[in-house]
């Protein structure tokens, strides 16, 4: 072996020491727990850092302990009343503002239940459920932080509830232990994180998120925080983890929120991942780390050189419960080291120190090959760390509600200064802290703030605040010197103002403070919330609002003045009552209003046609095209009119005159409606009346005024007399006369003259009846009971006596058509004819003049014949039915090719065969027929009447041949012979064979075959019963030959 120097052991030994693996302190009382949720923090402010865990014991039970520090390496559970939960998160945080930890947690319960809970501490070592209505989620985290810079910490969580609804939720802290539920506009996960940050150093909280998303889809990404309760995707090209792990962490303490991240990818990839920012925008570092499965980590320095170290546990790839200590040596190199610690996994790692050696100690607890295990691990390194410098340089600029607050970078033997993290503590009264309360001498994990300033958007008030600042190890500096600022609620008098000249200004603001009023030379104006002020120029308006707090709220608004409209109206004016003024205000763009004395609107429009009704004063409004209203007033004085009456309307009759008077005037004008002069400056005229008249006299009196009156004369009406329509009556009836009624218009009663053609009195009676022989016309005259008159004449011609012919009777064949009626049926009448036949039986158009008629049986029809309105007249003809010949046929007949047949008919004088092809005399009641085809012929029979029948029969040509089967030759005269059945046959041949082959029957002749045929003897002898063989042959008269069942078969006699 090689022995080294003691030099350089001495060396070694000083490296291996400022890094010496942890040792395990025993005792601890702390129970072996798995499937674990850690936090730690001093939880009763008694200056030592507690721990709070929940997961599953060694019975399998679920709970949730908190365990108080008691200095000696040893812990005490409180036994707090916490619910038990796994598979979910706890996270520590001042959510009420006064100085103690309360307690967040969420998970799931041994019974699957979800639940999400906020605990207050009551700052005696118990915790009471402040029942926050969280929505149950597991399978997620929470973490706390002031995404609304409103100076107090609100809650971010992600996981999935009762329903496995995935779920990313943010509660608004309300500051009153309530929160408010807000649904931001980014993904809902599950199996993963969201981690606040501020990626950018915008003053705002931003947010990391990884997990499964609601389609099961992988997620990791960065939303930036839009400062107004809303969050936008930052673009930063992240690899997609679920089952993660996160941590934002500047490990190169550059002053930028790094973003470390552990997870399995959607290939089921483990996978370590540490993304450096810069100016926020984020790049994968060439940082090396194992991939855990399901792992936990915390960072913080560990080796006391100011930059963040990790801790970090989880299932290696063999499926190993693993734990390995990752020193940050810088420039993205880290040194990994598993000292022998317990393997561990699905658990938890949190770092404190325990014992306040100024030394980051660490607790893991979860499952081991061993079983359940919770282990602290005391930091052995030699180096230790201090606490950074105190803040100076507090500074606060107030913009409205929001706040830039600032301060200068305490200085830290360990970590450089970009890697400081601070904590605001903000209260509204010197000392109280009662927003963000201060930190102890050691926090569990790093400030709320990166960089030397922080935004915080708050209502108005006064506020005092302090610094802390946090080195990478948790260890807290003391607190800055006290700062102050005040915030007011910003006054706002609203847009700038125009303002018609002369006219007041009126503003008001809400606020119980010293409100005083300026111009824009800061002349006082006015003081109070109301302002009234006369505007005579362009200037400004400002007002102020001094607080009580030690703040002055201030508003502008520019003032401009507006010109008024011009108008040119005379002060006074007079006019005759009735008579019309005009008045002329105002452009076509301006809006006019003129008003009564009484202040009813008269008109609305730049033109007054004002009517004079009694003396008064009328006023004009006038508002400009910029808004501005003027007014001008015109006293009117009314003169009276003159009076004169022409008295009350009366009528005379048409074309009848009467006088009219006026006197007493300067001048009289008359007038027929409408205003058609008739005279001029005359006191009496003399009116003929044709129509209803309306006379207008128009006169003047002595002061000038002009007045009129007016008469209606009414034109009594021409009497209109109907003597009836012109008319044509039917030869021999009567006509009344007159119409219904015979005279109107005029004044009832009436007297009623009629005369004749000769002028000779008819009668006196309204409507008298007359009977006229020939073509005349009367006269009417009516009178009313004013004397008016009216006359007509009606013409009456007469419809002459019509003459009718239904026609001759006649004998009609059966079912034979003819025409009947005469030629013309009708005749003599001045109108159109109307026919009916009756019965309409077999008529083509029972309303013809000449209908055809089919006959089938022996009929007299009835023509009836009517014309205008006279009465019918009637007419009959008697139409025979002839019977049609019987007709005799031949049968139906098959014939061969070649073949004859004779065709027989009877039953008429005459006959016509069709088609004539083959027959030998188609025009006789007999003939041959020799068709070639097959021929149905037609026979068209005439008897003595002319009466035609027709008839047909088929003659079918074919070659055909039937052999019977049996025959009985008993000479009963039924079958007695055994014969061939064909037609179209030329040659035959039949020889019959009896069972022993002989001969017992032959024959040639095809006569023969076919008429007689074998009487079953032979050489006279008659044949037993049986069955014969016989065979044939031959051939048809077209030449094809005879096949019929291959030309032999079997014949059984029978006696």
């Amino acid at each position: 072996m090689r022995r080294k120097s003691l030099l350089t052991l001495i060396a070694i030994g000083l490296t291996i020491c400022s890094y010496a693996q942890p040792s395990e302190v025993v005792g601890t009382g702390i129970a072996d727990l798995r499937n674990n949720m850690v936090a730690s923090g001093d939880i009763n402010n008694n200056g030592t850092i507690d721990l709070v865990i929940a997961g599953i014991d060694d019975i399998g039970q679920y709970t949730t302990r908190v365990y108080s520090n008691n200095g000696d390496n040893t812990f005490a559970n409180l036994g707090v009343s916490i619910i038990a939960l796994i598979d979910g998160d706890i996270t520590l945080a001042d959510s009420n503002a006064d100085g103690y930890l309360d307690i967040a947690i969420c998970g799931r319960d041994d019974s699957n239940n979800k639940y999400s809970r906020i605990y207050k501490n009551n700052q005696d070592n118990t915790f009471s459920d402040i029942t926050a209505g969280l929505q149950g989620l597991c399978f997620g985290s929470m973490a706390w932080g002031d995404y609304d810079n409103d100076g107090d910490v609100d809650l971010l969580i992600c996981g999935q509830d009762n329903s496995n609804t995935r779920k990313t939720l943010i509660y608004r802290n309300n500051g009153d232990d309530t929160f408010t539920e807000v649904v931001p506009d980014i993904p809902a996960v599950s199996r993963g994180q969201a981690t606040w940050g501020d990626l950018n150093k915008d003053g705002y909280l931003d947010i990391a998120l990884s997990g499964l998303g609601t389609t099961n889809n992988y997620i990791t990404e960065m939303y930036v925080n839009d400062g107004d309760g809303t969050f936008s995707t930052h673009n930063a090209n992240l690899t997609k983890l679920a089952f993660t792990d996160q941590h934002f962490v500047d490990y190169d303490n550059d002053g930028d929120l790094d973003f470390w991240i552990s997870g399995q990818n959607s290939s089921g990839t483990d996978m370590v991942l540490l993304y450096n920012n810069s100016l926020g925008n984020f790049s994968a570092s060439s940082a090396s780390f194992t991939a855990l499965w399901n792992a936990s980590a915390a960072w913080g320095d560990y080796d006391a050189d100011g930059r963040p170290d990790m801790v970090y546990l989880g299932l290696n790839s063999s499926s190993s419960p693993t734990v390995y200590y990752y020193q940050n040596n810088g420039v993205n190199n880290f040194s990994a080291a598993e000292w022998g610690l317990s393997g561990i996994a699905e658990g938890d790692v949190a770092w404190l120190d325990f014992n306040n050696d100024g030394k980051l100690d660490f607790f893991i607890a979860g499952s081991s090959a061993g079983g359940n295990k919770s282990i602290l691990y005391q930091n052995d390194t030699i180096n230790t760390n201090s606490a950074p410098g105190t803040p100076t340089g507090l500074s606060a600029d107030v913009a409205g509600y929001e706040i830039t607050l600032s301060w200068t970078a305490p200085s830290d033997a360990q970590t450089a200064s970009a890697g400081l993290s601070y904590h605001l503590i903000l209260g509204t009264s010197t000392g109280n802290y009662n927003i963000n309360a201060q930190l102890n001498s050691f926090s569990a994990k790093q400030g709320n703030i990166k960089g030397t300033s922080a935004i915080l958007i708050l209502p108005e008030g006064q506020y005092f605040w302090r610094i802390q600042a946090i080195d990478p190890s948790g260890e807290v500096s003391t607190a800055s010197s006290e700062g102050s600022f005040a915030v007011c609620d910003p006054i706002d008098l609203g847009a700038d103002k125009e303002v018609c000249l002369n006219n007041l200004l009126e503003m008001s603001v809400n606020s119980s403070e010293t409100v005083n009023w300026y111009d824009q030379n800061d002349a006082s104006i006015g003081s109070g919330q109301n302002l009234s002020y006369q505007v005579t120029q362009n200037g400004e308006v400002r007002v102020a609002i001094s607080k009580s707090i030690g703040c002055t709220s201030r508003d502008t608004i520019e003032v401009t003045t507006l010109a008024l409209p011009t108008i040119s109206l005379p002060a006074t004016d007079e006019g005759c009552e009735g008579n019309t003024l005009n008045y002329e205000a105002g452009t076509t763009d301006e809006t006019v209003k003129w008003f009564a004395q009484n202040g009813d609107l008269l008109h609305e429009g730049g033109q007054l046609a004002h009517i004079i009704g009694t003396s008064e004063t009328i006023k004009c409004e006038v508002t400009g095209t910029n808004g501005c209203l003027d007014s001008a007033k015109i006293a009117i004085t009314a003169l009276p009119l003159p009076q004169e009456s022409l008295g009350d309307d009366f009528g005379i009759c048409n074309g009848q005159s009467t006088p009219l008077t006026i006197s007493g005037m300067q001048t009289v004008d008359w007038y027929a409606l409408p205003w058609t002069q008739i005279a001029t400056n005359q006191e009496q005229i003399e009116v003929a009346v044709t129509t209803d008249t309306i006379i207008v006299a128009q006169f003047t009196g002595a002061n000038g005024c002009v007045n009129r009156d007016t008469i209606n004369i009414a034109a009594n009406k021409t009497i209109l007399a109907d003597a009836g329509n012109d008319t044509v009556i039917c030869y021999n009836t009567s006509l009344v006369l007159g119409g219904i009624p015979t005279a109107t218009e005029g004044v009832a009663p009436y007297i009623y003259s009629w005369s004749d053609e000769n002028d000779q009195p008819v009668s006196s009676e309204a409507n008298p009846e007359v009977n006229p022989a020939t073509n005349t016309f009367y006269k009417l005259h009516v009178t009313d009971q004013n004397g008016c008159e009216g006359s007509d004449q009606i013409n009456v011609e007469i419809n002459p006596q019509i003459t009718i012919n239904a026609g001759e009777d006649a004998d009609i064949c059966y079912g034979s058509s003819a025409t009947i009626g005469g030629d013309p049926t009708a005749e003599n009448s001045l109108f159109q004819y109307s026919y009916t036949w009756w019965p309409a039986t077999g008529l083509d158009d029972p309303h013809s003049a000449n209908p055809t008629v089919t006959l089938l049986d022996t009929t007299t029809y009835r023509l009836i014949v009517t014309t205008y309105l006279c009465e019918p007249d009637t007419d009959f003809i008697a139409l025979n039915t002839l019977p049609l010949p019987e007709i005799t046929i031949s049968d139906d007949i098959n014939i061969g090719f070649g073949g004859t047949t004779l065709l027989e008919a009877d039953g008429g004088i005459s006959y016509e065969w069709l088609p004539t092809d083959g027959l030998s005399s188609p025009n006789t009641a007999q003939t041959d027929a020799s068709p070639e085809e097959t021929t149905t012929y037609v026979v068209t029979v005439t008897d003595e009447n002319e009466c035609q029948s027709q008839a047909s029969v088929t003659v079918t040509v074919k070659n055909d041949l039937f052999i019977p089967s049996l025959f009985t030759p008993n000479g009963d005269g039924n079958n007695d012979y055994f014969r061939i059945y064909g037609t179209g046959i030329e040659v035959i041949n039949m020889i019959v064979y009896n069972r022993n082959g002989n001969v017992v029957f032959e024959s040639s002749n095809a006569n023969f075959l076919l008429e007689t045929g074998w009487d079953g003897t032979s050489n006279g002898a008659k044949q037993p019963q049986g069955s014969y063989m016989y065979v044939i042959s031959g051939r048809f008269v077209n030449g094809s030959p005879i096949e019929y069942k291959n030309n032999r078969g079997t014949i059984n006699l029978m006696r």
